[in-house]
């Protein structure tokens, strides 16, 4: 065990802080989580463990082994059955067998979004995220990112209309910045939007803006698409509300997301959707589709609901801190 830099009562009480701090957080169906990597890469199929304890400080990385994993007999038959990216905020998912992991979340994921534009007050310019909460005809459109990452085509209707659009690190490098609003958040943004980039969006849109003039977009030019900032001029932190002390950056602070509602990863669990689905059409309504809570990693073989109790979870020898759920 490595030396703490805690007062020793802080450390005895860290458990009970932990579990009384839990209580009212309230998990549900699915939770969010931040990422301590060891190992760049997940797959489907592959074994799930989970870790209890979790609370403590990431310099007690000791603890988080398999040593101290659930001893359910079932444990080892929780797998990862789907991974999604969803290479725009707001747009169509894109399943994959295989994802690398960056120090955001999973490549490809949410690192682009469409923006609109708003004038305050003062007649002064600003951005805002543009999301299905908004468009929910944003949920029509497909995104496919190349396999060299240079490039990214949005589509609709099957692929008969589309536009190709370059997403280099040179392109990003080169747009014009913007500041945009993501819910409290502010984050430096680089348009990468061609006009017939703008005027593609604009199109998908264009039915539903024009019946809320609240949104403010009445011609193309009003959208864009935007790119994060390379990873070394990416400055956005997680949400500190829930975040644990172990998934804290070695400095203290909070690590960097993308342009995720608040944290890098969604994960989901079958068995949970299922529960939630038998109780709903018991009072005669329709199914909820795991797509609409839009996870990262969905997981089979788990009890209904277990994942409201995790404290972090390990795939591939990535060990995922579990945050909070999605209300």
């Amino acid at each position: 065990m490595e030396d703490s830099n805690f007062p020793p009562f802080l450390v005895k009480f860290l458990p009970q802080l932990s579990i009384f701090i839990g209580m009212f957080i309230g998990l549900l169906l699915p939770v969010f989580i931040v990422i301590v990597q060891t190992n760049p890469q997940i797959v489907t199929e592959t074994k799930l463990y989970k870790i209890v304890g979790s609370w403590s400080a990431r310099r007690y990385t000791w603890y988080l082994n398999r040593n101290h994993v659930s001893s359910d007999n079932d444990e080892h038959d929780i797998t990862v059955s789907e991974l999604n990216v969803y290479p725009v905020k707001s747009l169509r998912k894109v399943a994959i067998e295989v994802s690398k992991l960056d120090a955001l979340g999973l490549e490809n994921d949410r690192r682009l979004m469409i923006v609109r534009r708003t004038v305050d007050m003062y007649d002064v310019e600003r951005w805002r995220f543009l999301t299905q909460r908004q468009c929910s005809s944003l949920a029509t459109i497909d995104a496919t990112v190349s396999d060299d990452n240079h490039l990214i085509k949005l589509s609709v209707e099957n692929g008969k209309k589309s536009v190709d659009i370059d997403i280099s690190q040179e392109k990003i490098m080169q747009g014009d910045k913007l500041v945009a609003g993501i819910w409290d958040d502010k984050v430096v943004v680089s348009d990468i939007s061609s006009e017939d980039a703008r005027q593609f969006i604009y199109n998908v849109v264009e039915k539903e803006v024009k019946l809320d003039p609240s949104l403010g977009i009445t011609e193309p030019n009003d959208v864009r698409l935007v790119s994060i900032l390379p990873l070394s001029k990416h400055q956005r932190a997680s949400d500190e509300s829930y975040m644990p002390l172990a998934a804290l950056q070695g400095n203290g602070s909070s690590p960097n997301v993308a342009l995720s509602d608040g944290y890098p990863i969604l994960i989901a669990n079958e068995a949970s959707l299922a529960e939630l689905n038998r109780k709903i059409v018991a009072k005669s309504k329709p199914e909820i589709p795991m797509s609409r809570f839009r996870p990262n990693i969905v997981v089979k073989g788990a009890k209904a609901f277990e994942e409201d109790e995790w404290k972090a979870i390990e795939i591939e020898g990535n060990v995922f801190h579990v945050v909070k759920g999605k209300n």
